[in-house]
C-alpha cells in the first residue's frame, strides 16, 4: 500500500511539475495523474467494456438490467437499486465507491466546456461574456445527465463483464418474448 501511495504522489508531482500545459491548471494534472496510475495498475483489457451499455445505463455485468431507477426522480436523480434485477450485481460495490465518478464527471465536463468556449471565442469571435452565458446554460442543462453518466461509466470501468451472464439473460429474454407471442396468439384465435 505504501508503494502505491508513494508512486501516486510521485506521478502527481511529475505531472504538475513537468507538464507546461497543465502547470496553469493543477487540478486537471492531478486528475490525469490519478487516471494514468489507476489504469496502468487496475485496468484489464479483457473486461468487455462497452460504451453503449454505459451510455444506456445498463448493468456492466449482464448488460440487461438498469442501474438507475426509472423514471428519474428530480429530487433523487442518483437513485439506484441495491442490486441489478437481472443478475444480482451490486450497484454500489463498497462504501464511497462513487467518489471516482466525481473525477470522471470533472474530466468530461472540463474538456467539453473548455473546448466549446475556446472554439466560440477564437473561431467564431464571440466575446467571453457571451460564451460564458452559453456555457452556464449548457452546464445547467447537462448537469444531471453528466452526473448519471459518470456514475455509469465509473461502474463500467470497475466491474468485469460476464459473457455467460449476458447470454443467459438474452436466452431468458427470448423465452419470455416467445411465451408472450404464444399467449397473444392463443387469445386472439379463441
Amino acid at each position: 500500500m505504501a508503494f502505491y501511495i508513494s508512486t501516486y504522489h510521485d506521478i502527481c508531482l511529475q505531472f504538475t511539475y513537468y507538464s507546461r500545459v497543465f502547470l496553469f491548471f493543477p487540478p486537471f494534472s492531478y486528475f490525469l495523474a490519478y487516471f494514468t496510475l489507476y489504469f496502468s495498475i487496475n485496468f484489464d483489457f479483457n473486461m468487455g467494456f462497452s460504451l453503449k451499455a454505459s451510455w444506456n445505463y445498463k448493468c456492466p455485468k449482464c448488460r440487461h438490467g438498469d442501474i438507475f431507477v426509472s423514471p428519474m426522480d428530480i429530487k433523487n436523480p442518483l437513485n439506484m437499486p441495491e442490486r441489478c434485477e437481472k443478475c444480482g450485481q451490486r450497484t454500489e460495490p463498497e462504501l464511497g465507491f462513487y467518489y471516482g465518478a466525481m473525477m470522471v464527471s470533472y474530466g468530461i465536463s472540463a474538456w467539453l466546456y473548455l473546448g466549446l468556449v475556446l472554439i466560440l471565442v477564437f473561431y467564431f469571435k464571440w466575446t467571453v461574456n457571451k460564451a460564458m452565458v452559453l456555457l452556464i446554460f449548457l452546464a445547467v442543462i447537462t448537469y444531471l445527465p453528466l452526473l448519471r453518466y459518470s456514475r455509469s461509466l465509473w461502474l463500467h470501468f470497475n466491474v468485469r463483464h460476464s459473457a455467460e451472464e449476458e447470454l443467459k439473460q438474452k436466452q431468458l429474454s427470448l423465452e419470455s418474448k416467445k411465451e408472450v407471442k404464444e399467449n397473444n396468439w392463443k387469445h386472439s384465435h379463441k
